[in-house]
């Protein structure tokens, strides 16, 4: 039952950075809403043929369309970071005992990242070093990259979970990986610039 309750609140923890990364990477960029079409715009209904007795017609299949900016992307993405001490934003005035005590040592230092980008949109990858062996799965949106990162031992005594967030710039992806620990009084993050392979 403990280790349900660490993983329950590590869970909420990665809810909460996904959160945060979401709201700052949407400020400023809502797109304002185009005009209502209009009765006018309205494509009036074709005439219908007459179909010989005995003959059937059929509406032509279309494949589905791969996710936008997807094929851009398709391929398989490396990169290295060096994981560091995060920062998790508190009220005014309120101290956070639990993470001040956070020396900074533990699950900090250099690893790697690689994800593999499907023309679909669809994203695999996996983590190794500092913040741990991890899998990541997401999808694009245009040129960005969004993805959960999730321990290969969520039980483990400083097993991170959280997200990787990233754009397309040119030839490489520019990104940040923010986790924490089971019992979130670890935070981590690091920032990462992967490359095609």
């Amino acid at each position: 039952m403990r280790h349900l309750a660490r993983l329950r609140a590590a869970l909420l923890l990665a809810s909460v950075l996904c959160a945060s990364c979401d709201k700052s990477a949407s400020k400023g960029n809502d797109p304002s809403p185009g005009p209502a079409p209009s009765a006018a715009a309205t494509p009036a209904p074709a005439a219908s043929a007459a179909v010989p007795e005995g003959k059937t017609t059929a509406a032509p299949v279309e494949s589905a369309a791969p996710a936008e900016g997807a094929s851009s992307l398709a391929g398989t993405w490396e990169g290295r970071y060096e994981a560091k001490r995060g920062n998790v934003e508190m009220p005014p005035k309120v101290t956070d005992k639990t993470r001040s005590a956070d020396d900074g040592k533990t699950a900090t230092g250099a690893g790697t990242i690689s994800l593999t980008v499907e023309a679909s949109g669809e994203v695999k990858g996996k983590n190794e070093g500092a913040l741990g062996a991890a899998v990541l799965s997401g999808k694009t949106e245009g040129d960005d990259v969004r993805c959960t990162f999730f321990p290969d031992d969520p039980l483990a005594k400083n097993a991170m979970f959280g997200i990787f967030s990233g754009k397309r710039d040119g030839d490489r992806i520019v990104g940040k990986i923010r986790v924490a620990g089971p019992d979130a009084s670890l935070v981590r993050e690091a920032d990462v610039e992967l490359r095609k392979k």
